[in-house]
């Protein structure tokens, strides 16, 4: 998983400039699941699962989640349980940073709170790759 590292990013249908653009994303920070590399390009999957390539210079190796499904608000918890006291409630298709792994569960921050979320509501959270343990 990479994230957007300019404020707006073309998804293109190739691997060139003179693609066309399927996507504009308008996210810094918007996690993408990598798929494929070829030259200055990546495949990339978005949280809609959309695949489009994006060139490499707009992309980060900064570690972000997306919440999801879109229909229902996830509990952001003070501990890797689902008992644990929430600390906050994330509306689907917030943008959080991911911090750390814990088994099915990721240590993140948005909008001035930290806590504990299950892996499976996160777009970028099922690879704890490159995310310290």
């Amino acid at each position: 998983f990479m994230s957007l590292r300019t404020d707006e990013a073309n998804g293109r249908r190739g691997t060139a400039s003179d693609q066309p653009i399927l996507w504009i994303y308008k996210a810094r920070g918007l996690p993408m699941q990598v798929l494929a590399e070829s030259g200055e390009y990546f495949q990339v999957r978005d949280p809609e699962g959309e695949k489009v390539w994006i060139h490499k210079s707009q992309l980060s190796v900064r570690r972000t989640v997306w919440v999801q499904p879109a229909d229902k608000p996830l509990a952001l918890r003070r501990g890797p349980e689902e008992r644990g006291r929430p600390v906050a409630i994330l509306e689907p298709r917030v943008l959080a940073t991911l911090e750390a792994c814990d088994g099915g569960w990721r240590k993140i921050s948005a909008g001035g709170h930290t806590g504990w979320a299950p892996a499976e509501g996160l777009f970028g959270g099922a690879s704890c790759v490159g995310v310290e343990p």
